[in-house]
């Protein structure tokens, strides 16, 4: 699946190694990312699986970036009306969040630069989402989903919050 929607940062600031103020950054605009999930259906209405997506934001106009990566167990309710399948459910598990801020353009070089920030850290993850399934074929479904990624154990001020869209395709194997 691929996915965008729009997504934003808290302000946040970057300090020198003698506690001087660099510069204020406050993070947001469109992700663009890629990912998927399988479920296996344990009945009619109820599915269990796994998903799993990386998020990458350019924002500063400069090089500047910031990448989530999450995935985990999934649980959704899904009911059948035709063609159409709604469903609502909840991916628990982890990821991390990368962010390297630029304060300046940087020519294509090999020079070593001081003058930037690079962040990495990981996170316990839970996953709220809501979407639809419609069935082009018996095997094949069109899905549309949105989601709010949630960093429930280790909060940072750079991190991307925010409503991310996803469309993509789903293929059944059929119970004979």
């Amino acid at each position: 699946m691929i996915h965008s929607g729009y997504v934003s940062s808290e302000s946040y600031s970057l300090i020198n190694s003698t506690g001087d103020l660099v510069s204020r950054h406050n993070m947001h605009g469109t992700p663009f990312g890629i990912g998927g999930s399988i479920k296996i259906h344990l009945s009619d209405h109820f599915r269990l699986g796994s998903e799993g997506y990386v998020s990458t934001l350019s924002y500063d106009n400069n090089g500047s970036f910031a990448s989530v990566g999450w995935g985990g167990i999934l649980a959704d309710r899904i009911w059948q009306l035709d063609k159409i399948a709604p469903f609502i459910g909840i991916c628990i598990g982890g990821g991390s969040f990368k962010n390297l801020t630029l304060n300046s353009n940087y020519g294509d070089d090999y020079i070593v630069e001081s003058n930037l920030s690079y962040r990495k850290y990981s996170f316990m993850a839970v996953t709220p989402f809501v979407g639809m399934e419609y069935a082009i074929t018996d095997k094949v479904r069109l899905v549309f989903k949105a989601d709010y990624l949630m960093n429930v154990s280790n909060f940072q001020k750079d991190f991307l919050r925010g409503i991310r869209l996803f469309a993509g395709f789903s293929f059944y194997r059929l119970k004979d």
